[in-house]
């Protein structure tokens, strides 16, 4: 059986767009598709997604510009709060996720992987790819452990590798086997 990653993409703060940099982020290249590559998100629907122990997309997610945003945050410290965490509707066990990704400023959110929707909240479940704003957000300024890229609460990046406020970002996780990789900006984390 597969994986089941658990996947919270983009987050902003209320009524904050978050545009995507060009019309083909989200098409594959002739080349990706012979390569075998998959798009999780098309940039237009939520086809694909589903809320964590839900059937539905919860309706704080949206479309904006073209980037799947979260419009209405949650309290800090409500990771997995109703209606905030998504999931793939397919599984994956062996995988490469690459995504680009920009915070609201004071930002916080993630990637957790490995999921089981067998508890409350998806961070109680699985690893996490930390996205957070290491100088505003609590979680950021509080350790390294917790800076974007990190493996939340385990491992932290050699520094904030995160760019500047308002840019765009490009993570990865891969998993082959028992190996798995954090990169943000092109350095392994």
């Amino acid at each position: 059986d597969g994986i089941k990653p658990f996947l919270l993409a983009v987050s902003a703060a209320p009524g904050t767009p978050v545009k995507k940099q060009s019309a083909a982020l989200n098409e594959l290249t002739p080349e990706e598709k012979t390569q075998g590559w998959r798009l999780l998100f098309d940039g237009k629907t939520t086809a694909g997604w589903r809320g964590y122990r839900g059937s539905d997309m919860p309706p704080k997610w949206e479309i904006i510009d073209g980037a799947l945003t979260l419009t209405k945050s949650s309290p800090v410290g409500a990771a997995g709060a109703e209606g905030t965490g998504i999931v793939t509707v397919d599984k994956f066990a062996n995988f490469d996720l690459r995504w680009e990704w920009k915070l609201a400023e004071g930002g916080n959110s993630g990637v957790i992987y490995f999921v089981s929707e067998d508890l409350p909240k998806p961070h109680e479940t699985g690893i996490e790819y930390q996205l957070a704003d290491a100088k505003l957000h609590p979680d950021g300024k509080q350790s390294p452990l917790k800076w974007s890229s990190a493996c939340y609460g385990m491992y932290a990046p050699p520094r904030d590798l995160a760019k500047p406020q308002g840019e765009w970002n490009t993570g990865r996780i891969t998993v082959r086997g028992k190996q798995v990789e954090h990169w943000l900006n092109g350095e392994l984390a």
